[in-house]
């Protein structure tokens, strides 16, 4: 068993939130630090590090909330996605998705807020008792081993239900940061599991952050499944209102949430797929185009002053709405597409050939602008 030449070692791990299971992780990580080094992961724009137990096998993904000029691994700081959240919100951020998923219906792995002091850290602040140890305040979440990530497998091979549900938890969240990176994958003989991680970006301040990569994927585009319907409809709003609020949450994230709940509500309860509801709230890559969502935002200043009531749900109701004729032109397109495919051949080239002036009269050109064959 390999044990680094490091004496005397100091550590100490106290969690935040003294539940059995992360007092459980938080006493692991610290046996282990006296006998492992922490390994550095390149993984991720923070001082983020993989922690061992004492028999040597890796528990725990720590990210530092700890500004620092250097990290452990001797990197400078990448700066960060343009969210404009400190590293201490990033964590509280990590702590909150977890929060939010009371029933593992998500699958986030279990994480907390940690102080720990190490004397084998390079960085960070200063113990005044004694100077060899230094302090670092941040998340600690549960590894989860796995297959790799979803970047590095076909999609066709993800079950419905468990892309549902990753929709489900990122338009709750608003996450700002779901590529395919961030989503663990475990084989399994029935299908694969996806681990949602990273969600330091999640819960914004604005609304135009939103981003999510299975907005790409078919079985998004499916029918939520019973089992997705039944969580989505007993979700209380406002118990995970209370419940992000003691995680620091400030009170225009929390309305951010609100909205993004209700819309998904209304959404489900009018039949839109996690497609449908997703794709209104992020903007158009790589056009400076706003996202249903700011859109409908900013036309129902008026229309809310003169209705009142709760704003989350004259929104969610106006973008419902939106979505709902979207939804229908979209059907009407690929029927007209069908019918057009079965259709004579005959009748479907006059209507392709335009009409042209030839002297006095109108004939139609001999060439079309659009060719069109039977699939």
């Amino acid at each position: 068993m390999y044990r680094p030449k490091r004496s005397p070692i100091i550590a100490n791990v106290r969690p935040s939130n003294r539940s059995s299971p992360m007092t459980a992780l938080s006493l692991a990580v610290q046996e282990g630090l006296f006998l492992y080094s922490p390994i550095s992961s390149d993984d991720g724009i923070n001082d983020t590090q993989l922690l061992r137990s004492n028999t040597g096998e890796i528990v725990a993904v720590f990210k530092s909330a700890t500004q620092v000029n250097d990290h452990d691994n001797g990197d400078s700081p990448r700066s960060s996605i343009d969210h404009s959240l400190t590293l201490h919100e990033q964590a509280l951020r990590e702590v909150a998705a977890h929060v939010i998923d009371r029933r593992n219906f998500f699958g986030v792995p279990l994480t907390g807020l940690v102080d720990i002091m190490y004397s084998g850290f390079h960085n960070g602040e200063t113990v005044s008792e004694n100077p060899t140890v230094r302090r670092k305040a941040g998340s600690l979440q549960q590894y989860i081993p796995s297959d790799g990530s979803a970047e590095d497998m076909s999609v066709s091979r993800f079950p419905t239900s468990a892309v549902h549900r990753l929709a489900i938890l990122d338009i709750m969240l608003l996450n700002g940061d779901r590529h395919e990176g961030n989503v663990l994958v475990q084989k399994d003989p029935r299908g694969c599991k996806l681990i949602p991680i990273d969600h330091g970006y999640c819960l914004p301040r604005t609304l135009d952050k939103c981003w999510f990569c299975w907005l790409t994927w078919s079985q998004a585009k499916l029918p939520f499944g019973p089992e997705e319907l039944q969580f989505i409809f007993s979700i209380d709003i406002e118990k995970d209102v209370r419940l992000l609020r003691r995680c620091g949450m400030t009170e225009d994230v929390l309305c951010n949430f609100r909205l993004a709940c209700a819309l998904l509500k209304r959404g489900a309860e009018s039949g839109l797929s996690a497609f449908d509801i997703g794709a209104m709230l992020c903007r158009v890559k790589g056009a400076n185009q706003e996202s249903e969502l700011e859109k409908v935002l900013a036309q129902s200043k008026h229309v809310i002053s003169k209705m009142g009531g709760i704003q989350s749900d004259v929104i969610s109701h106006m973008l419902v709405a939106r979505g709902k004729s979207t939804v229908d032109r979209r059907r009407i397109h690929a029927s007209s597409k069908s019918l057009l495919r079965d259709a004579d051949d005959s009748q479907i080239a006059m209507s392709q050939y335009p009409l042209i002036k030839c002297g006095m009269n109108m004939r139609r050109s001999t060439s079309s602008p659009l060719v069109m064959r039977r699939i």
